[in-house]
């Protein structure tokens, strides 16, 4: 009996040991992509403003799309039209300091990646806009953010809120497309959607509500977009943490260090 006993505990702690791995694993996923949504989006924000300021072209700007090169994060605007050429660029350090970003206002031909990012993006503004399918909470916009990875295609879209010192959290998708940038499935992160209200000049006292009742659509695992929002606003919201609330874990990002700690929930007592 003893040993039946000692069997089965020893299966339980393995078993407890190879969820913790797994967890642990998609946690380095779920980061890892949500820094590089982080990247793309921030771009896509800091860049519109400067190179708005800066182009006196005759072309008017159809939209952008923003890819990493080397070690920097390129933003690229483009013209509407058969023929549509590269206005310009603004490219970022990982620093994304403004005094740093680089400016170029050369018309230039489109080139594969880029045409590439632009055939996506345009293909996912023309999806999300069936809003019976993209609901758009109120005082809200989409956001999308195109990319080729591995030669997969995919457009990350998020909710943003367009009211200051609100963080939106949910009511966000990821599309995926083929080699050929059709439209191929829709896949929701999120049951719900969540906002979290910041006072700017609270410092880290904001940290008393940095938190959410965090309900994935499938699983618990938090979102990569939802480290991205966390990383967007981090100078805003001047947190330290926030805290992801889900049935059976609770998610822990650290600022300072940004990496996301996993916590599951006690059992609840039986009598």
């Amino acid at each position: 009996m003893k040993k039946i006993v000692a069997v089965l505990l020893s299966l339980l702690f393995m078993s407890g040991v190879f969820a913790q791995e797994k967890i642990q694993d998609e946690v380095k996923t779920v980061v890892s992509e949500g820094k590089a949504i982080f990247k793309l989006e921030m771009a896509n924000r800091l860049g519109q403003k400067i190179f708005k300021a800066k182009y006196k072209g005759k072309k008017s700007i159809e939209g952008f799309v923003s890819y990493t090169e080397a070690d920097h994060v390129k933003l690229v605007f483009y013209s509407g039209g058969k023929e549509s050429k590269v206005l310009g660029s603004v490219s970022f350090d990982d620093s994304f300091d403004i005094d740093k970003s680089v400016v170029d206002i050369i018309e230039r031909e489109i080139n594969v990646q880029e045409g590439q990012l632009i055939k996506l993006r345009k293909n996912a503004l023309t999806i999300i806009s069936n809003v019976s399918l993209f609901p758009l909470p109120e005082h809200a916009s989409f956001s999308v953010i195109p990319m080729v990875e591995n030669n997969v295609n995919k457009v990350y879209v998020m909710t943003v809120s367009t009211k200051e010192s609100v963080v939106m959290f949910g009511n966000d998708y990821l599309l995926s497309f083929d080699e050929k940038c059709n439209f191929t499935e829709k896949n929701s992160f999120h049951k719900n959607q969540a906002s979290v209200t910041f006072d700017k000049n609270a410092g880290t006292a904001n940290d008393n509500g940095s938190n959410h009742m965090h309900l994935a659509q499938k699983g618990e695992m938090v979102s990569s977009t939802d480290i991205a929002t966390l990383m967007l606003y981090e100078k805003d919201t001047k947190w330290s943490q926030h805290t992801f609330i889900s049935e059976h874990y609770m998610f822990f990002w650290n600022y300072a260090t940004h990496d996301l700690q996993v916590i599951p929930k006690a059992a609840p007592k039986t009598k």
